[in-house]
């Protein structure tokens, strides 16, 4: 096997092995942060670009944020997320009223949806009650 395959091939999984410990939409520089500890002499470079290609080939979710670094997902079946504005904190978020609007849209205008993102911007529950106070 040639080398820098080898090299790719463990440098995709380190990546990936990252993403799917650290869980809860981890940012670019977490992950780099995370391996770093156990592979000191890996690059920021390395971490980014294999992150790139993991969202290119479809084995992690960019998560389309509005603010800040760029999250990533390791859940790839149709979800939604929610930003918080003040922390930053991105998480998952249950609605099957996302899926009746793209049903709406799709009979009122004759289109074919193939994918779609929703990402709701607000306060998450913690930083919402330090809001109210």
């Amino acid at each position: 096997m040639d080398q820098s395959l080898k090299r790719n091939t463990v440098q995709r999984e380190l990546v990936l092995n990252a993403v799917h410990s650290l869980g809860n939409h981890p940012t670019s520089e977490q992950v780099y942060l995370y391996i770093s500890k156990t592979h000191p002499s890996i690059s920021k470079s390395t971490i980014y670009r294999n992150l790139d290609k993991l969202c290119e080939n479809g084995e992690l979710l960019r998560v389309p944020v509005t603010q800040g670094a760029f999250h990533v997902d390791h859940t790839l079946k149709p979800h939604h997320h929610m930003c918080c504005k003040r922390c930053g904190k991105v998480y998952d978020v249950q609605t099957n009223e996302i899926g009746d609007l793209k049903r709406n849209i799709t009979d009122t205008n004759g289109c074919l949806i193939t994918d779609y993102y929703v990402v709701f911007n607000g306060l998450c529950p913690e930083c919402n009650k330090l809001n109210e106070n």
